[in-house]
């Protein structure tokens, strides 16, 4: 799910028009919580420290590349005080790019280390529109779209899901339905899930599948069984990993699990031809966590089965 994104207008040092231009896209201070964290210190004996990011790379609304680039402490040496940059094989970009360009950075929040990098240039037609929004910044957030979702908010959301996990079950939680912050609940989802995808080893509780793409995306999803909207909480054991198709049927009611966590699909659902893939699963035990602690809690299981099954 890419995130909300923040801007750059670009300097003539950061285009392929600078001579010597090596040294890649300058990255403000004050974006840097909205890139993955650096690991390491820069020193004299080690004057780089740095993180990969898979990038696809976009100009005039079309995919020019897709490329690993390198987001870095930089300090030639040693001998300056580290500047936060992107480089390696950003040509594709900074050839086309001019000073005063705008570049919009899109991180994934399923996984921040893989980013959507868009050129928007002076002469397209969303040039002018995006430049009434910055508010007159060279850098930050643009006007109009929902504040992104920021690293420590991440870390934030991780910290409230292992709460949740370490303490009694708490299978209703009204302030998430209310969460006026749009990036604290997006970081809450994606904890959610992280924690949902490490519990039941990447893999769709009822049909033990998952699709992957060689970038580590899966089509999984962390369901809630009672859902936020009526209330329900983002402790894990108030949600299963669904494949896409499975977590639309959950939601939609279409099959929900027993006590024994037993795949139910009700009689209704099963005389429908076009719902044999879904009924083939019915009476079928379901992929446990492996820390059965995290199992589905069964006060959890008791709301969908008297308040969504069909």
């Amino acid at each position: 799910m890419l995130d909300s994104p923040v801007f750059k207008l670009l300097a003539h040092n950061d285009t392929g028009q600078a001579v010597g231009h090596q040294g890649g896209l300058v990255i403000p201070a004050e974006l840097e919580d909205y890139f993955p964290d650096i690991v390491g210190t820069t020193s004299s004996l080690n004057p780089t420290a740095s993180v990969e990011i898979d990038a696809t790379l976009v100009a005039n609304g079309i995919v020019v590349g897709k490329t690993i680039t390198r987001y870095q402490y930089q300090t030639w040496g040693g001998k300056r005080s580290p500047e936060r940059r992107l480089t390696s094989n950003l040509g594709p970009l900074r050839n086309m790019a001019r000073e005063n360009d705008l570049v919009l950075f899109q991180r994934d929040l399923d996984n921040i280390s893989v980013m959507t990098i868009t050129l928007v240039r002076q002469d397209d037609p969303e040039y002018l529109p995006y430049l009434a929004k910055t508010g007159k910044k060279r850098w930050g957030f643009i006007d109009d779209f929902a504040e992104p979702v920021s690293n420590i908010q991440i870390y934030k959301a991780i910290q409230d899901i292992e709460e949740f996990e370490n303490s009694e079950f708490s299978m209703l939680d009204p302030r998430r339905a209310l969460q006026k912050s749009r990036s604290i609940r997006k970081a809450r989802n994606s904890a959610f899930r992280k924690k949902l995808l490490q519990a039941y080893g990447a893999t769709c509780a009822v049909t033990g599948n998952s699709i992957v793409c060689p970038k580590g995306l899966n089509n999984l999803d962390a369901a809630h069984i009672v859902p936020v909207e009526y209330g329900g909480s983002d402790d894990p054991r108030n949600g299963i990993l669904l494949s896409k198709d499975m977590h639309w049927a959950f939601d939609k009611g279409l099959f929900t699990l027993t006590k024994d966590y037993k795949v139910l699909v009700g009689k209704s659902v099963r005389t429908i031809p076009d719902n044999d893939y879904i009924a083939s699963f019915h009476g079928t035990g379901i992929y446990l966590p492996t820390d059965k602690n995290l199992s589905p809690h069964q006060d959890a299981l008791e709301w969908h089965r008297t308040n969504v099954a069909a």
